[in-house]
């Protein structure tokens, strides 16, 4: 986006944090290691790159600002967000989060805002949840990744698709399994 292009309901969230003294760092980006520590660009399994960030050391206060365009998908952004504050938390342990997801081209949709607590038994089980699907992404072999066939869910397709899927010389790789319609 450009300045000319941002929509008005973008420049009323800023000024309203600027009428607070709240300074917004715009595009933070954190390359994080296995350990949620911050390290370079080559060493990261992880990058958050947070499109406004303020931390406020004295009063131990994060706040997240993602500008989003289309629909506001709460699962989704939800989930986005408890990635967020699993980054803030593990490098910054005693600061409250808020995440907030800026719907721009919405301007009567509600922003989408999220708290947690530097202590809280949420904000606990964010952390434990993604350092779960890190160990899983970490740890994956090639055939983690493996296609599911579900038979149902192919039982619509016009035959001369079922000669496709039959034919076991489509699936080449060993460490992708036939599906369980191959005989």
């Amino acid at each position: 986006m450009t300045a000319d292009s941002v929509p008005q309901k973008g420049y009323d969230r800023l000024d309203g944090y600027l009428d607070q003294d709240i300074f917004m760092q715009p595009e933070k980006r954190y390359n994080i290691a296995e350990d949620w520590t911050e390290t370079d660009y080559e060493s990261r399994w992880l990058s958050a790159i947070i499109d406004g960030l303020h931390l406020d050391h004295e009063r131990n206060q994060a706040i997240v600002l993602d500008w989003k365009t289309g629909g506001k998908y709460v699962t989704k952004h939800t989930k986005q967000g408890s990635l967020y504050a699993a980054v803030i938390h593990h490098l910054f342990p005693d600061m409250d989060i808020e995440v907030r997801f800026v719907y721009l081209d919405k301007p009567q949709t509600d922003d989408l805002v999220i708290n947690y607590k530097h202590d809280s038994t949420m904000l606990q089980k964010v952390c434990e949840f993604w350092d779960e699907q890190g160990h899983i992404l970490t740890t994956a072999s090639k055939k983690d990744f493996a296609p599911a066939y579900d038979f149902e869910e192919i039982a619509d397709l016009p035959p001369f698709h079922m000669d496709v899927l039959m034919d076991p010389r489509n699936y080449p790789d060993p460490d992708f399994p036939k599906p369980g319609y191959i005989a």
